[in-house]
């Protein structure tokens, strides 16, 4: 999983997702805008994810391009592992 922006209500990446799901393995999540939880005795390899709690988005959130990062929010800028922003990509990538 990479270069997502999570903004539902938990805002976070659950491995597994659901006590139903099975358990994973060698999952790499990295460059995300997100709390990323690992449960149930699911591994992967995380690194450049920051929390988007207090993420500020261009808006508007209907849209994929709204969920690009702010130059005003105080995290994610420059953060993912290329210098570039967390989160989304602009036009839809």
């Amino acid at each position: 999983m990479r270069n997502r922006a999570h903004v539902d209500g938990s805002s976070r990446i659950a491995l597994p997702d659901g006590p139903d799901d099975p358990v994973g393995t060698g999952t790499q999540v990295y460059d995300n805008t997100a709390t990323v939880t690992y449960g149930n005795g699911s591994t992967a390899t995380a690194h450049h994810n920051v929390a988007s709690q207090t993420a500020v988005y261009v808006g508007p959130t209907t849209s994929h391009d709204g969920f690009l990062l702010a130059g005003s929010s105080p995290v994610g800028k420059s953060a993912a592992s290329d210098g570039t922003d967390t989160g989304v990509y602009a036009g839809g990538s």
